[in-house]
């Protein structure tokens, strides 16, 4: 009976039957097509997206490892200008000057361990993290240091060293940046470019575990190894992993004949040397230096997403294919007009961003109360703090302890919904200075918009003119109480001159009553005469003198006035120009300095007195109200005293001003 059942393959097909077959294998051919279709765009699109991901991985770590080697070289470049054109033999007569500066700049950066110089010859000159520095020590046999004395080679160019094993710590390793000490090429009579002689080098050590720390929080999830690797192959750090003083990849590894083909960047995939593991890797130069940041992504992650995509694509099944198809059409169209309105958004964000990194203005984002979020990087160049530093403080942490009333009153405000605006108050640099901005708030939400503008220069040309005002109405004040003081002391003079002719000789005691009263008022004159010189009515006498002279010439006269329990010290400068001055005037005011700094220092000290020659440019000018740009003769007083306070230093200037008691007085250090 089944075989009755069965057509032969001679029965002809029916009608209704041919339609039905042929949609039996549509609906086993059709989604069978249609998934491996989608299999293979699935597998497409997770390699794109894995080496774009890659690609956005290495654009991070490119701009991380960039501006780590700028600071690296802004460091170098910072130490060759402290030391200049100086002679070996006065770094060394002034190592723990520079020490003391390099360490201190060493210290301010976590990035660097520590800071050498070296001279031509391979002896170190200052080394930040020994003082003083064993000038035994040859660092002539060294790579940087064979690299860097090439004569062809230019004050530009720096020299990345390999992983070093460190010398002052055990399990310490590092790598260095060296530089050659400053020098510019020169034309000779040929037309030809020669370089100075070679004068040494600047090393900046640098720590391998400090990139690896930035590598493994910037690789999170998404990056399988990060590595900092020279030109040549030598490993200077990789994440995962410990630093190996050794590591270097083959001359003919994938990533060696890559680099060759495309030296500034590219992309490949290979089976890594390290753990045998298959990667796709992207890789990018850094500029100015034969150094590669290199990230990878394992293959099989990449496939085993791929796989994990298909396994739920199956799960809708054979039936929902058709629905599917209809879906990608409807979301292909919807996909079209996002990516349109994503990439504009994308150029806009890019604009806001491009002002929020540029501009000079600080922009912070914050919560109503009064927590900062977020800061532009104006905030980094104009306070000093790293913007990690700023993100989840609050806003008077940076404000002036002055201004801090003033920005809570400003907070309440903003929390009640009102914008703030024209709020001007002062913020603390990390290094210790202050700036006025003037500030705008807009509350939206729980959450306030700040943009600063810095008008320091403003508030200081204001309180210039005030200054020079107040100066202007002083002046005039004492010209006028002096010229009557000085006509009254003519006549209190001149009786007691008469006086004393008319008694003669014959009274002794009266005679002394009248030359104290004469003395006196002869002080007297002398005091009415250096008010008119301060309200500028009677002239000063200037002409050409010589500072070193002066200077030289009172010395036993300061001494005598200083005490035995004060040591005085000249350092008169060479080659001093002469200036126009008055001499009566300008030992006056350095033998007052000096008294000054003798009852700031009742317990004894030091008293130094510097010249030399200074030039202020118009940038100095611009800041010193009064104060022209040209050649100048510098005299320095400097005490071992307390000094003054910034509230006494802010009014020292003032006329009349004094913080001295009975029998005591401050220096003017």
């Amino acid at each position: 009976m089944m075989r009755g059942a069965m057509s032969s393959p001679d029965t002809p097909v029916s009608a209704a039957e041919r339609p039905l077959r042929l949609l039996l294998a549509a609906v086993v051919l059709v989604p069978a097509l249609v998934f491996a279709g989608a299999a293979l765009v699935s597998y497409q699109q997770h390699f794109a997206e894995a080496w774009a991901r890659l690609s956005r991985g290495v654009d991070i770590l490119y701009e991380q490892s960039a501006k780590v080697f700028e600071t690296l070289d802004l460091v170098a470049g910072r130490v060759d200008d402290i030391l200049a054109d100086l002679p070996n033999e006065e770094i060394w007569a002034r190592e723990g000057e520079f020490h003391n500066r390099t360490k201190a700049i060493a210290a301010s950066l976590e990035q660097v361990q520590f800071v050498l110089v070296v001279n031509e010859q391979g002896h170190p000159l200052v080394f930040s993290a020994l003082f003083p520095t064993d000038r035994s020590t040859d660092y002539s046999g060294r790579d940087y240091f064979e690299a860097l004395k090439d004569s062809t080679a230019s004050s530009e160019q720096t020299f990345v060293s390999a992983v070093l094993q460190g010398r002052l710590r055990a399990n310490n390793t590092t790598f260095l940046i060296a530089k050659r000490r400053g020098g510019q090429f020169q034309e000779t009579s040929e037309a030809v470019a020669q370089p100075e002689s070679f004068r040494g080098l600047i090393a900046i050590s640098t720590k391998p575990t400090y990139f690896i720390e930035q590598f493994r929080q910037i690789a999170g999830h998404d990056l399988d190894t990060v590595t900092l690797l020279r030109a040549d192959g030598a490993v200077l750090a990789r994440y995962p992993g410990a630093v190996d003083v050794a590591a270097r990849l083959s001359s003919t590894s994938t990533f060696m004949i890559s680099i060759a083909q495309n030296p500034q960047q590219g992309a490949y995939e290979t089976v890594s040397g390290v753990d045998n593991i298959r990667r796709l890797y992207v890789y990018r130069r850094l500029p100015h230096h034969p150094v590669y940041v290199t990230a990878g992504i394992d293959r099989a992650t990449v496939l085993a997403e791929w796989r994990g995509s298909l396994a739920r694509y199956l799960l809708f099944g054979l039936p929902a294919t058709g629905a599917l198809v209809l879906l990608a059409l409807t979301a292909l169209r919807r996909t079209r007009g996002e990516a349109v309105a994503v990439r504009q958004l994308a150029e806009r964000t890019r604009e806001l961003d491009r002002v929020w990194r540029t501009s000079r203005d600080l922009f912070a984002v914050g919560s109503l109360d009064g927590v900062l979020r977020s800061a532009n990087p104006a905030w980094s160049k104009t306070l000093g703090f790293p913007l990690d530093e700023i993100a989840g403080q609050t806003f008077d942490t940076f404000v002036h302890l002055d201004e801090i009333p003033t920005v809570k009153r400003a907070i309440e405000h903003l929390a009640s919904g009102k914008v703030v605006r024209d709020l001007d108050v002062r913020l603390r640099a990390k290094s210790g200075s202050e700036y006025w901005f003037s500030w705008t708030w807009v509350p939206e939400g729980d959450t306030f918009y700040a943009s600063g503008r810095d008008i320091t220069d403003r508030r200081q040309l204001s309180d210039q003119l005030r200054q020079a005002q107040k100066m202007e109405a002083v002046g005039q004040l004492t010209g006028g109480i002096a010229h009557d003081f000085n006509n009254m002391l003519g006549v209190v003079i001149g009786s007691l001159d008469l006086l004393g002719r008319r008694l003669g000789t014959t009274d002794a005691r009266a005679r002394r009553y009248i030359d104290a009263a004469t003395e006196g008022a002869r002080r007297a004159a002398v005091l009415t005469q250096r008010l008119l010189a301060f309200s500028r009515q009677q002239p000063l006498r200037p002409e050409p003198i010589d500072a070193n002279k002066l200077v030289a010439g009172m010395a036993d006269l300061l001494q005598r006035s200083l005490g035995a329990g004060i040591r005085l010290e000249t350092v008169l400068a060479g080659g001093l120009w002469r200036t126009h001055a008055d001499p009566n005037g300008l030992e006056n005011v350095i033998l007052n300095l000096a008294v000054n700094a003798r009852d700031a220092m009742p317990e004894g000290g030091r008293l130094t007195i510097e010249t030399g020659n200074a030039h202020l440019d118009d940038r100095y000018a611009a800041a010193h109200f009064g104060v022209s740009p040209g050649q100048y003769v510098l005299i320095a007083v400097t005490d071992s005293g307390p000094g003054m306070s910034a509230e006494v230093v802010a009014k020292a200037f003032d006329p009349f001003f004094t913080t001295k008691e009975v029998g005591k007085s401050l220096n003017a250090k």
